[in-house]
């Protein structure tokens, strides 16, 4: 591969500049091929998407008159960064390189892109542009249930589910098989980060996990390039895989009886309660006079709205 080789490739159109010479003012123009716009998966590799040799270029290409003249300066510009640097034009296909950032697709590659000759020559910029899109997967980064109590959730009450999902383009959010409502979405670096919650009520059984499920899929704003060049069949196959991708996460949620019942038999006494029948109450038994506590003294109101020991029993002390 050639020093400082290059006609740097950027996804989906064939840039053209016109040649610049000392004094000259350039003028930018763009010729979209196959289209102004290419949408790829995450990961696809630049040598996928460019055929030198057959003079396929399914990626953008910046030239100087669409001619391969040694020496020259090329810039290209997108909103979120400044990418620069020098190319050699060479005949030979072997010397064509993109930079680093465009070896392997990545978020980072995502945005609107130009191509200009002077780094600081703003006043030549076309109006074309080129925009790269880059498919995402779906993942989740959390999943969680707010409890309505300290323990969980009673039976019947209210409980917050909240899903927190990325990718591009923007995720959805289902929670249980339900549409969420999606509380907040942030795009950063060709991510999008959406969270969405959904209410739900509690129903148990009592005294188990209350499991529900957070899936993630992206939604189809989107359609893979295709275009008239011919794209190879595994960068298509492999953006609509991701663009079809879905993700899930499980949690759950303990859920208790609000108060027991039926009530506690007693036999030969009376009982104390430090809480009445609700849950987590304590049952404490007294024994009339004559009598002894016979087995437990104690009951304890379970989640399952059942009391520990059923029945607390005094004996006859004869």
């Amino acid at each position: 591969m050639g020093v400082k080789a290059a006609l740097y490739l950027l996804l989906g159109a064939v840039f053209t500049l016109s040649a610049v010479s000392q004094g000259d003012t350039p003028h930018n123009f763009l010729t979209a091929f196959p289209s102004s716009t290419g949408v790829y998966s995450e990961g696809t590799k630049v040598s996928d998407l460019v055929n030198i040799t057959a003079n396929l270029y399914i990626l953008p290409v910046c030239s100087i008159n669409g001619v391969r003249l040694p020496g020259g300066d090329v810039y290209l510009t997108n909103a979120k960064t400044n990418i620069s640097w020098f190319s050699e034009f060479s005949a030979n296909a072997a010397d064509y390189i993109g930079p680093s950032l465009f070896e392997v697709l990545s978020p980072n590659s995502t945005g609107s892109y130009r191509c200009r000759t002077l780094p600081n020559d703003t006043s030549t910029q076309s109006s074309s542009h080129y925009t790269l899109e880059v498919v995402v997967r779906p993942s989740i980064d959390s999943f969680t249930i707010a409890p309505t109590q300290s323990f969980g959730a009673f039976l019947g009450d209210t409980a917050i589910a909240k899903c927190c999902a990325n990718g591009y383009p923007q995720p959805q959010i289902s929670i249980g098989g339900v549409a969420a409502t999606t509380a907040s979405s942030v795009l950063t670096d060709g991510v999008y980060t959406v969270c969405a919650n959904l209410n739900f009520t509690a129903s148990g059984p009592a005294g188990s996990n209350e499991s529900s499920t957070c899936s993630a899929s992206l939604a189809q704003s989107v359609s893979c390039t295709e275009g008239s060049v011919p794209v190879p069949a595994n960068v298509i196959s492999n953006c609509k895989a991701a663009l079809a991708a879905q993700t899930s996460m499980p949690t759950s949620i303990f859920v208790a009886s609000l108060n027991c019942s039926p009530a506690l038999t007693v036999v030969n006494g009376n009982i104390s309660k430090n809480d009445s029948d609700n849950y987590q109450s304590r049952a404490t038994l007294n024994c009339s006079a004559g009598y002894m506590i016979n087995g437990s003294a104690l009951s304890d109101c379970l989640a399952t709205g059942s009391w520990s020991v059923a029945a607390l029993w005094c004996s006859d002390i004869d």
